[in-house]
């Protein structure tokens, strides 16, 4: 997959895991001419609560990179550290409602739609709503590989 993005935007990726891989735009294959690096996107995981075991992850990505999975697996391994070395007990992220990639992503995650929050956030001047979606950590030890 890698190397099929690489000839798709020029902007090869160098790193083989996760969020490792969003840091790395512009890598180059062997015997390539070296690209200049550039930040395609980035993610985070935060601990809300240590007391209740309880976390978020967040995600951008520029547009022109949609679609070709590397939120999936950054957002899957930042999931995993966070159950795993964190030891969380519940993971939750939110998304813009018309955001249906970034909500498909949570999705194969595992996570579960909990809610609908209502103008929770102002973008551009307006009032927009989001979804609540969470996967606890029972859960996420249980699940079947991401699609």
């Amino acid at each position: 997959r890698i190397e099929q993005a690489h000839e798709r935007d020029r902007a090869g990726l160098q790193s083989d895991k996760g969020a490792d891989r969003l840091a790395r735009a512009g890598a180059r294959e062997p015997d390539a001419e070296p690209l200049a690096e550039r930040l395609i996107g980035g993610c985070r995981i935060e601990i809300r609560s240590a007391a209740y075991g309880s976390g978020d992850v967040g995600y951008v990505l520029d547009r022109q990179h949609w679609g070709h999975g590397y939120m999936t697996e950054a957002t899957h391994a930042l999931v995993d550290f966070g159950f795993g070395r964190l030891a969380l007990h519940r993971i939750w992220a939110a998304c813009d409602v018309d955001n249906h990639a970034s909500a498909r992503v949570l999705e194969k995650l595992g996570m579960r739609r909990e809610g609908h929050l209502r103008q929770s956030r102002r973008q551009q001047g307006e009032w927009r709503d989001s979804y609540l979606y969470a996967i606890l950590e029972p859960d996420w030890r249980d699940r079947s590989p991401p699609a």
